[in-house]
């Protein structure tokens, strides 16, 4: 598998795109992928994570034969680049060149159709992550991993319809670090023990030395402040004096901010990749616009409870932060309920989600009646006929009879999991009431315990999503002793919103 990513980062764009395409890469390689990223000159410490990472690195100012002028952009992001489109394009062509790629991985704001559409016959698939909405694309999938209250609709007409649209926090790019140190909080502590500042890798308009100042405002006590900011920051020598001064803990470029996330009882951020790490590992926050971007995400986010963000008044910015910080700390009630709505809206499988759309190891098909014989056999094994309703053996006759009747039946879906290579995996069964679905699984009994139930389910779930439109929701029963099951639904999303209660009385006559 090859996949080529262009992304670029910089003081005036940030590594927001770096990151996500990052913790993607990385993924691939774990799985034999060969990986290449196409960017104008990165900063440094990024070169140095590719290169701990195996990734390739091309550097766009390598090909400078075929550079020239920037054109007007009609991009609203277009002096991203200091070319024009087109020149952007043939760039990067020239950094593909003499392989053949399986996907081209896109997140940046300055490329659109326009660009996709020259790169279209150079990589299978075109991978778009954006959150914008405010271009077209020409993409056959489109990832948007922020919450939006109207995010269904954010792509209408802006994408090929036979594209994939990814969208919510469901799918959202947590990195290793943050998936190694998941930590469910029960409470908050009544006191806030501890503060962490952290206004994105780069921080071009110093937003971090606002809020430091906010906090001097306020009555911290004794509680510690650790600040975080990237070693391009363009404040480095006066954040770290100001911190020494005031006896907060100053991390440049650190590699332990999950870590520090886990310890904190608050934070103060920038809206972007950072709100979903800190929503996932339960950390309760003050989440400030600091790019006009940022300000739908922030306003719905918080909106839904998943974040605190306040509107500041820009006149007294400090000192409006203050009462905001000082309101917080001082409603533990508030805080945990932030914390606990964002650990609901994050999982941690997102990046599994992503990858199972892209490189699906399952295939799904309709079930025939050839199929009659292995269904029979798996229904019949005791490890699924103890998690069914009917634990019955049930005979050869009455199996036919209900298959043959399923299999014709419009409102009824068998399915057949297989892999690549056509080896059977097990069946998910759809049976449609009105705009839901009622789903029924079975895994063949020698795979049972590898994990292949999630990525059934959720190919059972593209399945409906592309074949039957007029779904818009899913459910499934379950018995109270198949903790595998529970375990299955859970891990995708699934709320229990039954329980079925069974008693048995014997009368003595």
């Amino acid at each position: 598998m090859r996949v080529a990513f262009r992304l670029d980062a910089s003081k005036q764009i940030g590594t927001g795109h770096f990151v996500r395409c990052l913790t993607v890469a990385n993924w691939l390689k774990r799985r034999g992928a060969h990986t290449r990223f196409i960017c104008y000159p990165l900063p440094q410490s990024l070169i140095d994570q590719l290169d701990r990472q195996g990734h390739e690195y091309y550097p766009i100012s390598e090909l400078a034969e075929v550079v020239s002028k920037s054109k007007g952009q009609a991009n609203t992001h277009g002096h991203w680049i200091p070319t024009s489109l087109d020149t952007d394009a043939q760039i990067t062509i020239q950094a593909l060149a003499g392989s053949d790629w399986d996907t081209l991985v896109v997140d940046h704001y300055a490329l659109d159709i326009e660009w996709e559409s020259v790169l279209r016959p150079y990589a299978k698939k075109i991978f778009v992550i954006d959150d914008l909405a405010d271009r077209n694309h020409d993409c056959d999938f489109l990832l948007d991993q922020n919450f939006y209250l109207n995010y269904e609709d954010r792509y209408q007409s802006k994408v090929p319809q036979h594209c994939r649209l990814l969208l919510g926090p469901k799918y959202c790019l947590l990195r290793d670090e943050f998936i190694e140190t998941h930590q469910v909080r029960n409470s908050s502590p009544n006191i806030v023990n501890e503060i962490l500042v952290f206004m994105g890798g780069v921080d071009f308009e110093n937003y971090t030395m606002k809020v430091l100042n906010s906090l001097l405002l306020c009555n911290l006590n004794n509680c510690s402040v650790n600040v975080v900011i990237g070693d391009s920051h363009p404040d480095l020598i006066g954040i770290q004096k100001i911190c020494k001064k005031q006896g907060f803990n100053c991390f440049v470029q650190t590699q332990k901010m999950a870590n520090l996330i886990v310890s904190a009882d608050l934070a103060i951020g920038a809206g972007g990749t950072a709100v979903w790490e800190r929503c996932y590992l339960g950390l309760p926050t003050i989440t400030l616009e600091v790019a006009k971007n940022q300000k739908r995400l922030i306003k719905d986010a918080a909106a839904q409870g998943l974040i605190y963000g306040p509107e500041i008044n820009q006149e007294d910015f400090e000192g409006s932060l203050a009462n905001h910080i000082a309101a917080l700390m001082e409603n533990p009630s508030l805080r945990q309920l932030i914390a606990s709505s964002g650990q609901y809206a994050i999982d941690g499988f997102g990046v599994s989600r992503v990858m199972d759309e892209l490189y699906p190891q399952i295939e799904l098909r309709k079930a025939t009646i050839n199929d009659l014989d292995i269904l029979y056999h798996w229904r019949n094994h005791p490890s699924i006929r103890s998690a069914s309703a009917n634990s019955e053996i049930i005979s050869l006759e009455q199996h036919s009879e209900w298959f043959k009747k399923v299999i014709t039946a419009p409102d009824r879906h068998i399915l057949i999991a297989q892999k690549n290579d056509g080896n059977l995996l097990g069946m998910i069964r759809f049976d449609e009431h009105g705009t839901e679905v009622e789903i029924s699984i079975y895994i063949a009994p020698d795979l049972a315990s590898q994990g292949v139930g999630s990525k059934i389910l959720r190919a059972g779930e593209r399945w409906v999503f592309e074949n039957r439109k007029g779904i818009t929701g899913f459910r499934a029963k379950v018995l109270g002793g198949n903790k595998a099951s529970h375990h299955l639904f859970q891990k995708l999303g699934y709320q229990n919103c039954e329980s079925t209660y069974k008693k048995e009385v014997k009368y003595e006559t």
